[in-house]
């Protein structure tokens, strides 16, 4: 097994001689193989071994001898010890999220405050071959496409390593029982409370049943495959991106004339790299979500991918664009209040502060500078025109143009800042509720 071990090492880069390492180690067998395995190594690589151990006050006196135990095996072995004691289950009843999900979250936390006091250059978990296979299982049946079932990674941006990804649950207690280790057992393991341990403890018991034999290494080995084709996808994702993409103001505008010829896996797939590339990750983004952008066809159109981009569709643009939170870009802040039309008369309204009807808002407002294709429908006029029209015909320097606000609802431009308001969205006889905003300070006359 150690051997096995090595040679992931060396065939990922996962280790460089020299480096100082984070463990995760939680007591378990897992943990403790992987803590041992790299104290093996750790002369020959010249490696500094940091362990971290986080106490999720789950199991009462069980926990605490959890971490005596990993603190007398790191004072035995000359490694240094972080032990963090965090009540997840209170935190997790605090965020309303599962304890699974905050577990995580509060481990990665831990373990990124101690890569900074220690200034280490990797952080090993210890996730194998079964854990691949398990994770499989649970994407599978949420829905997820090459990424999600294409199993965990090896590396995750050359800080998050995983050295025991090919060697199996069996081996590694195997090797605990043969280098008498005596990890500690984690007894919620065999509750099957939760979707993975249903999938441990009764799916593949139960597949191994059926197809007699091991299914373990066959779907681990499907994985690899679908590693590979991820990786493909990847580079071709990145290429297409070259292609048919233009960063601009913290977004990026995918030209749809550009795309015309891909197919629709292959449109899916830019989408996707775009996301990444902007978002850092496809965390919570579903594949109806990509099916809906990839099905923007009108122009003006959006959809919210969270609280931080939307996608605009902008004539022959697919746009994914910054949500300004409180409705802000730069050091700008739109302020604005609806209110009845009866109190219009008590704020004072000139250039830089204008007044709009409410009720032909559409959706959240929103602020950004201009995109390739934008039209709005000027004060006193019928038809639209291209906003760089407009700046023309109102001698802007190009200069100044990007630097323009555009005040927008989830359907189209309604003020141009400091310039003049949407026709669409303009105060009448029937105007009833209105919006009045500013870049500067709400006045009211006194």
């Amino acid at each position: 097994m150690v051997d096995q071990v090595v040679s992931t090492i060396d065939k990922y880069g996962l280790i460089s001689p020299g480096d100082t390492i984070v463990m995760g180690v939680s007591g378990g067998p897992d943990s403790m193989a992987m803590a041992h395995i790299l104290l093996k190594l750790r002369n020959q690589m010249r490696l500094k071994l940091v362990a971290v151990h986080v106490n999720h006050l789950l199991r009462g006196d069980d926990a605490h001898r959890d971490a005596s135990y990993v603190k007398a095996f790191c004072s035995v072995n000359d490694i240094v010890y972080h032990q963090f004691d965090v009540d997840v289950t209170a935190r997790s009843l605090e965020l309303g999220e599962s304890f699974e999900a905050v577990g995580r979250k509060v481990r990665y936390d831990c373990f990124e405050k101690v890569v900074s006091i220690e200034k280490a250059d990797k952080v090993a978990l210890a996730h194998h071959k079964n854990d691949v296979v398990e994770t499989f299982f649970i994407n599978l049946v949420r829905g997820a496409g090459i990424e999600g079932l294409s199993g965990i990674a090896y590396s995750r941006e050359g800080k998050i390593i995983r050295p025991l990804l090919d060697v199996t649950r069996a081996q590694i207690e195997s090797y605990c029982e043969a280098e008498q280790l005596s990890p500690r057992m984690d007894v919620t393991n065999d509750e099957n409370h939760y979707l993975r341990n249903r999938i441990r403890n009764q799916l593949i018991p139960f597949m191994n049943t059926v197809f007699d034999g091991d299914v373990v290494g066959p779907i681990a080995r499907s994985t690899e495959i679908l590693k590979m084709d991820r990786a493909f996808w990847e580079i071709h994702a990145q290429r297409l991106y070259h292609q048919c993409c233009t960063e601009r103001h913290g977004g990026v505008s995918i030209n749809l004339s550009h795309t015309a010829t891909l197919t629709e896996m292959e449109m899916v797939q830019l989408v996707r790299h775009v996301i990444r590339l902007k978002r850092g990750s496809l965390l919570d983004v579903t594949m109806e979500t990509i099916n809906r952008i990839v099905g923007l066809n009108r122009s003006g159109s959006r959809i919210d991918l969270d609280d931080s981009y939307s996608f605009i569709r902008m004539h022959e643009q697919l746009v994914l664009v910054p949500r300004m939170e409180n409705d802000c870009i730069g050091e700008l802040k739109l302020n604005w209040i609806r209110v009845p039309i009866d109190d219009k008369a008590r704020y004072q309204l000139n250039e830089g502060c204008v007044a709009i009807d409410a009720d032909k808002v559409k959706g959240r407002l929103s602020v950004r500078t201009r995109q390739p294709g934008d039209r709005f429908v000027p004060l006193g006029m019928t038809g639209s025109k291209k906003i760089k029209d407009y700046f023309i015909d109102e001698k802007i320097p190009v200069i100044e143009r990007e630097k323009i606000l555009l005040v927008c609802d989830e359907e189209k431009i309604i003020w141009v800042q400091d310039r003049r308001v949407s026709e669409l969205c303009k105060i009448t006889q029937e105007t009833q509720n209105i919006i009045i905003m500013t870049f500067g300070q709400l006045v009211e006359r006194h």
